[in-house]
């Protein structure tokens, strides 16, 4: 299946172009609802979002749990610092979710 709550978006990379699957959520801000595409990766163990998110959703960075975020290199200097948290957001296509997410320094 090619398809989420929308289609799969077109994005060029250093070696070519590639098709990302894409998922649209809204979260509640200040100023109301505002919708964010969010790249799916389904082997993740968490989900990733920019620490800015977080302070436009009046997240506390020092209340997350504190984590360190890798990708596929086991070496240290390969991480970076995160914090987890529970936060609120609405799958336009399936309803309101509640989903852990770990934000980036």
């Amino acid at each position: 299946m090619r398809s989420f709550t929308r289609g799969w978006t077109r994005q060029r990379t250093e070696t070519g172009t590639v098709d990302r699957p894409v998922l649209d959520l809204l979260f509640r801000e200040e100023n109301g609802y505002n919708l964010y595409a969010f790249i799916v990766d389904s082997g993740a163990d968490i989900s990733l979002a920019p620490r800015d998110l977080g302070d436009r959703l009046g997240v506390d960075w020092a209340k997350g749990k504190k984590t360190r975020l890798s990708g596929i290199s086991p070496r240290p200097e390969c991480s970076v610092e995160g914090r987890i948290h529970t936060v609120k957001t609405v799958v336009p296509a399936l309803g309101p979710r509640t989903e852990t997410i770990s934000m980036l320094r």
